[in-house]
């Protein structure tokens, strides 16, 4: 299981993608935003941001909450870096009016996310987006248990490998409030956040040997590849054996003594003049007439 495959990282990557400048016209507070904007990297800036936002609004409304924390996150990292620009607007406002505009309908106040900073410092507020990342993927790959019971043992081992990450290198960042999300998604509460599933008792089978990667060694295309090379090389060593060594000469006396065998056996099936054998002769003689003439004269 990758992370790199699941729905978090995925979108998290979209964020990256540029907005078009031109399109921050169609904001009911353009006008507004215009006044405080003097230079393209804050336009650049909030560009992306409507973009974003307007994401979220068409492809990813099911998780929405998840996506605006994701954005939040983001801009707090675009903010930082913009901030260390020497030449910089106050961008708070715009960024702010932004939130505001975009709305799922017409109704007044139906705004899709809410801008909301980040009260941790940049390496915690890194830490609670993986671990809110992790409880997002977990709930979305438990389905996958019920396919077979490898998918299951993959299960486990992802969780596993999450549940060492976090706790081996991230705890010392949680020490007063446990990196609290929920109350199913905390490193206060190790065994709620990574559970375990019994696979054995789910496919009501034996107990299983547990390999730590349960996925193939190697992938298709190298089997396939293994598979090639070998054929190939069995035809190379027939090659080889057939012109170099008295492989060829005995394969020719081989079939040359066999087509001698068969030909001799055709030639006596055509000319034997005793079509019956001693047993179907030696079966048949009982019922057979016999002529015998007597001749008197030998007496």
């Amino acid at each position: 299981i990758k992370d790199e495959d699941q729905i978090p990282y995925k979108f998290y990557k979209r964020l990256e993608e540029p907005g078009d400048i031109s399109k921050l016209k169609d904001l009911n507070s353009y006008s507004t935003i215009s006044l405080f904007t003097t230079y393209r990297e804050t336009e650049v800036i909030l560009a992306k941001l409507k973009n974003n936002i307007e994401l979220i609004r068409s492809e990813y409304f099911d998780n929405y909450k998840k996506r605006c924390t994701d954005l939040n996150f983001w801009l707090d990292k675009e903010l930082r870096a913009y901030n260390l620009r020497p030449q910089k607007d106050g961008i708070s406002s715009s960024i702010t009016s932004i939130f505001n505009d975009i709305q799922w309908g017409k109704i007044h106040n139906d705004r899709i996310c809410t801008r909301t900073e980040s009260q941790y410092s940049p390496e915690k507020s890194s830490l609670m987006k993986d671990l809110g990342d992790f409880c997002e993927n977990r709930e979305n790959l438990r389905c996958n248990i019920l396919k077979n019971v490898n998918e299951c043992l993959e299960y486990n081992n992802y969780i596993d490998k999450k549940k060492n990450h976090f706790l081996s290198e991230k705890k010392n960042l949680c020490e007063n409030d446990g990196c609290r999300i929920n109350d199913t998604c905390t490193l206060s509460n190790v065994d709620i956040t990574f559970p375990k599933i019994n696979c054995n008792a789910l496919y009501n089978m034996e107990k299983l040997e547990h390999h730590e990667n349960v996925t193939s060694k190697y992938s298709s295309l190298e089997i396939g590849f293994f598979v090639f090379v070998s054929f190939l090389g069995l035809y190379v060593l027939c090659i080889f054996l057939y012109k170099f060594t008295p492989f060829e000469s005995w394969i020719r006396t081989l079939l040359s003594k066999r087509n001698t065998i068969r030909n001799f056996m055709k030639k006596r099936h055509i000319h034997d003049p005793f079509p019956y054998s001693s047993d179907s002769e030696h079966m048949h003689s009982k019922n057979r007439i016999y002529y015998i003439d007597y001749d008197h004269s030998l007496n």
